[in-house]
């Protein structure tokens, strides 16, 4: 029952954070703390725009809701919360949750993605400048690596790629890794 009650706990927690979001993203008078003026109140339009898309952000977060917990339980709050996964959409995190049930130890993601994303650096494709470096297609060939072997691609744009430690020292100019130890 306890562990129940925490896992309500966070979702909730999660929901209210999400929420608050939406409120400073889409909401001037939230974001100043400022008490909205009655004329604006009166803006029909506005309201119905800002309560659509915060339906929308909710709808997409209890979709994302279970499978960010259960990433979560593979490699912890603290990663879902800093690499910012909720954001991604339904889809990602379907696809996140599976790769997190699949290679449950971070350590070893944390090897494969580093090689992944290594890879996409060397070829000239440069890595998005949010929290989250992580493509859709990073977390499908996580899914496709299986244990501490060499990864290997197939078709038309074949390649390996070693099971391996990356250092800081191997890492491009102005690539560092973060605090999880990702590119």
């Amino acid at each position: 029952i306890r562990n129940e009650m925490l896992s309500q706990q966070r979702q909730t927690d999660w929901l209210f954070k999400k929420l608050n979001k939406v409120m400073i993203e889409e909401c001037y008078q939230y974001r100043k703390n400022e008490q909205p003026q009655l004329n604006s109140l009166f803006n029909a339009k506005q309201w119905e725009q800002f309560v659509n898309t915060a339906q929308s952000k909710i709808r997409m977060s209890k979709q994302c809701l279970a499978p960010l917990v259960k990433t979560a339980e593979y490699w912890g709050m603290n990663k879902v919360q800093y690499y910012e996964w909720a954001s991604m959409g339904p889809k990602y995190c379907d696809v996140l949750a599976v790769a997190a049930s699949q290679n449950p130890v971070w350590e070893d993601v944390r090897v494969k993605l580093n090689q992944l994303l290594l890879r996409r650096i060397t070829e000239g494709r440069f890595l998005r400048k949010t929290a989250n470096p992580f493509y859709l297609v990073d977390l499908e060939h996580l899914i496709a690596w299986t244990g501490k072997t060499d990864f290997e691609k197939k078709g038309r744009r074949a390649y390996t790629l070693k099971y391996e430690t990356i250092a800081e020292s191997d890492l491009p100019v102005d690539y560092v890794l973060d605090r999880f130890g990702v590119i």
